[in-house]
């Protein structure tokens, strides 16, 4: 949002607006804060209307937004404890997350931060119950084949030179429980999810566009934690994008986009009861 206009009767010349200007949009002139007509230089933060204490800027859009509240704040141990208690779910409900429903976690997921405020994201929201199983059908062709090649010797040395990971014995044993699920009838994938979301970026307009899109997807998950649906975050569809055409059709993607992050979601079949032990950071301070 723009800076549009500064009304002198409320300013109070604080210059708050003007230090958080990191270009040349709002600066002082003549003792006073002015917005700098022949500068184009704004990549729309808001940050000049957000930090005003008496809401003397008005935005290009010509919408007032209400003021931050303090409720609006959480203590420390909450969203800590919060953070702690989410986890990956893979069991969910057959029920059906409604339209208003997803379109607040989408929203959720846009109020994420991203490079240089571009905001160039696109959600790709799969529903329907066919489509879904489509699409896994689509991913799980990509890993089929990728075992098929590892699982020949002299193929599997010479991808072992690019990446060394498909020796990982670990890496094979989950490759093939994954097709013997899929065969046995189920979804290895989404886990049969209600819904499933991908966050697309525009490659050549988002400076960030892997860290906006990953920003972007936790957001929708803690979101969806804290209204009762639970989420597993899903690197394997986005993986299997990059190797099967036939996935970013069926998602009528845009050339100029790609696809970052995904998750599904779904009302959990139960909830869990304790917290786990996690790693303890490792860290260097300087």
């Amino acid at each position: 949002m723009k800076p549009y206009m500064i009304i002198e009767d409320l300013c109070e010349n604080c210059k708050l607006c003007v230090l958080q200007c990191k270009r040349d949009k709002i600066y002082i002139k003549d003792g006073k804060v002015t917005i700098n007509p022949d500068s184009d230089d704004c990549i729309e933060c808001g940050h000049c209307y957000a930090v005003c204490p008496v809401q003397a800027i008005i935005p290009g859009n010509m919408r007032a937004l209400e003021p931050i509240k303090k409720s609006f704040n959480i203590e420390p141990e909450n969203i800590l404890g919060f953070l702690r208690k989410r986890r990956s779910h893979r069991h969910y409900r057959e029920k059906e997350i409604s339209e208003d429903t997803i379109v607040k976690i989408l929203e959720a997921g846009s109020y994420a931060p991203s490079g240089s405020n571009k905001q160039e994201l696109f959600y790709i929201v799969v529903k329907d119950k066919e489509k879904i199983k489509l699409l896994v059908k689509h991913i799980m062709d990509v890993y089929k084949r990728f075992y098929s090649l590892i699982s020949n010797r002299f193929i599997k040395l010479i991808l072992s030179i690019v990446d060394k990971r498909v020796k990982d014995k670990k890496l094979i044993l989950d490759l093939k429980r994954m097709i013997d699920m899929y065969d046995e009838g189920k979804d290895p994938i989404f886990y049969n999810a209600p819904l499933v979301i991908f966050v697309a970026a525009d490659k050549k307009k988002s400076s960030t566009p892997y860290d906006d899109a990953v920003y972007s997807l936790y957001n929708m998950v803690l979101f969806s934690e804290s209204i009762g649906i639970s989420s597993c975050i899903n690197a394997l569809a986005v993986i299997a994008s990059r190797f099967n055409k036939k996935i970013r059709k069926f998602l009528k993607i845009n050339k100029n986009f790609k696809i970052y992050s995904s998750a599904s979601f779904g009302y959990p079949i139960y909830n869990y009861k304790s917290l786990v032990f996690r790693k303890y950071p490792r860290y260097k301070i300087l």
